[in-house]
């Protein structure tokens, strides 16, 4: 079930108390940890961030299902269970204990991202996630002082300035992410881990690994790319590899559809570095024929009817 745009909407972000959470992100023992500490917000600031926060949440006219090759618009979002990814870790950490707020400057530089936690009556929360920039980062000025104009002068200024942006790139609500920008959403809640975790265990998977007379050039083919380990991932799902009858209608069908598929004298598939793009469309039954046109065409997601 996706999330529920009417509940979203009717938040009342505007009068809801505002908890500024930074977060850094490191791996122990192969697995992501992340560390947030809170920090004190002025009211001017909080008054800033609820409007654009509200901007962000009233600018959704539609929600689509979070799928590994799905897109969204500049008004729609993709919406994923939280339990399926990392989003409960942030949500654990956002308990504002006074060990865990920001007391020095190292405490909040360099961080990877910050979460705005929005609540009302001290249970019903929203969190709105955003990856920090440049001026998050420890750095020094190269040949040049920062100046700044006060009292009708310029005067030095080495008073550490961060960035909040205007955009969010997810949110997280009622059990659901929410994502607006959705490469910094697997970003952050590093899908692109889990997708080497998924390729890894993809090429064990005999039904798989039995198709082809060699998995280097699949190896090659995927790589460190994350647009094709994201795609890997997707064919784990989908798992047409596990039905002997599509497989065989792959063997049947290439050359009419244009795959240009190579397979030996056992019908494995032999790939290459040409055919590679070919595997992974038919796999992924992205392939499509018009009745209409007469004509293939490649797609990058497909919704059942």
């Amino acid at each position: 079930m996706m999330a529920n745009l009417l509940a979203l909407k009717a938040f009342d972000v505007l009068n809801s108390t505002v908890t500024l959470w930074v977060f850094k992100r490191s791996t122990r023992a192969g697995k992501i940890v992340y560390t947030g500490r809170w920090v004190e917000t002025s009211e001017l600031l909080d008054a800033k961030i609820k409007e654009n926060v509200n901007a962000a949440v009233q600018s959704v006219e539609e929600i689509r299902e979070y799928s590994l090759l799905a897109e969204n618009n500049e008004t729609s979002v993709l919406s994923i269970p939280a339990d399926e990814t990392h989003a409960g870790q942030l949500i654990q950490e956002c308990v504002a204990r006074d060990e865990k707020k920001v007391k020095k400057l190292k405490d909040i530089q360099n961080a990877h991202f910050y979460a705005i936690r929005l609540t009302l009556d001290d249970q019903n929360s929203l969190y709105a996630v955003k990856s920090t920039d440049d001026s998050w980062k420890l750095k020094k000025l190269a040949g040049a002082y920062r100046a700044v104009f006060k009292d009708n002068a310029l005067d030095i200024d080495n008073t550490p300035t961060f960035n909040i942006s205007k955009s969010i790139d997810f949110f997280i609500f009622d059990g659901d992410v929410i994502a607006k920008q959705k490469n910094k959403t697997e970003s952050i809640l590093s899908y692109k881990e889990a997708h080497k975790e998924d390729f890894g265990l993809l090429k064990l998977e005999p039904k798989f690994s039995s198709l082809f007379s060699s998995m280097d050039e699949i190896d090659a083919y995927v790589g460190n790319n994350k647009i094709q380990l994201r795609r890997a991932s997707a064919i784990k799902q989908k798992a047409h590899y596990n039905n002997d009858v599509y497989i065989q209608n792959i063997r049947n069908n290439a050359v009419e559809m244009q795959l240009l598929i190579d397979f030996d004298l056992n019908g494995k598939i032999v790939p290459s570095a040409e055919s590679c793009k070919y595997i992974f469309l038919a796999l992924l039954n992205h392939r499509l024929f018009s009745r209409f046109s007469g004509e293939y065409y490649d797609v990058q997601n497909i919704e059942n009817i």
